[in-house]
């Protein structure tokens, strides 16, 4: 059997203009007008999925660092940590994300309770490794919002810290003080319906 050569697309040239005037490319091998792909000379139109195992570059760019090699959406379940042996239990957990190359936007929620008043840093749980070289990914941009959680004395916020190359968000109290912050601790949180709500992005 022949194996005749393949051609770029750009190697065809449309039909005049009029019904026929596409380049059309069918699931099974053939050129035909049943299909899956047409090229007009400027457009390419596709039915279904399109594939591209290393990228996509828009334009003239060649350059690997421009490369767009992820999108993602899905949802996945928040979980709190802190540094000691606390076991939280949950009313309700509820995430979901969308990730565009090396930024993930988040939407984190969860409520509920656990069994110890202890000092131990409070943690949030992430669903990507964060950045090991983007300082920008240790502090992210979150908002958020929470209830039954009370901040120590002079606290006006929350904030998150990440550790570089984890998935752990170590939840800080912010201060009237701009330059001040500490962890909260796990007792800062009322042992039955707290609720502890973040939206916002950071870099992996």
């Amino acid at each position: 059997m022949a194996i005749q050569s393949i051609k770029k697309l750009e190697d065809y040239s449309p039909s005049p203009a009029g019904a026929n005037s596409q380049i059309q490319y069918n699931n099974n091998g053939v050129l035909g007008a049943s299909s899956n792909m047409t090229w007009d000379g400027s457009r390419l139109d596709v039915t279904g999925e399109m594939r591209a195992s290393t990228g996509i570059l828009f334009g003239a760019d060649t350059a690997a660092v421009n490369r767009l090699d992820d999108y993602e959406e899905g949802t996945f379940t928040p979980t709190l940590n802190d540094t000691g042996s606390t076991t939280f239990s949950y009313d309700y957990q509820t995430g979901g994300y969308t990730r565009i190359g090396k930024m993930v936007s988040i939407y984190w929620s969860c409520g509920g309770g656990h069994d110890n008043n202890s000092p131990n840093s409070l943690q949030i749980i992430l669903p990507f490794t964060a950045s090991n070289d983007n300082p920008a990914s240790r502090f992210p941009r979150f908002e958020t919002t929470w209830m039954n959680i009370t901040l120590p004395a002079g606290g006006v916020n929350l904030s998150a810290y990440i550790n570089p190359g984890t998935t752990i968000g170590n939840i800080l109290v912010l201060y009237e003080s701009a330059n001040s912050w500490t962890g909260i601790p796990t007792s800062a949180l009322a042992t039955s319906n707290f609720q502890l709500t973040w939206t916002g992005v950071y870099w992996v």
